[in-house]
């Protein structure tokens, strides 16, 4: 259990910093993500489920079955939610822009 938690936590931060160091629309997508609109979402939610509360439970409890229930729950809803949050900050930037082929562009 403590590898699948660290294997989270390792997800969840070489996500983020491959978005803040890529692409521009990755770097906004990543600071609306942590900074500004859905950083109390993140931290309190992804955060406090996906790594917090199964972390707590592995800590102070056993390794029973309800401890596992309750980190399986935890993690799976932590993931759901960060991947709720990821398209809802998400940026879009187009990867190819048509107007400078067809010498349209407005420069």
């Amino acid at each position: 259990m403590w590898a699948l938690l660290g294997a989270v936590l390792v997800m969840l931060l070489g996500l983020l910093h491959a978005a803040y160091h890529g692409s521009p629309g990755g770097k906004v997508s990543a600071q609306l993500l942590l900074r500004t609109l859905y950083a109390k979402w993140f931290y309190g939610v992804v955060r406090g489920t996906d790594v917090g509360l199964p972390l707590l439970t592995l800590w102070l409890g056993d390794s029973g079955l309800a401890a596992r229930l309750i980190v399986a729950i935890g993690t799976l809803t932590g993931f759901y939610a960060f991947c709720v949050l990821v398209f809802k900050a998400g940026v879009y930037e187009p990867v190819m822009q048509f107007g400078s082929l067809f010498g349209t562009d407005k420069d």
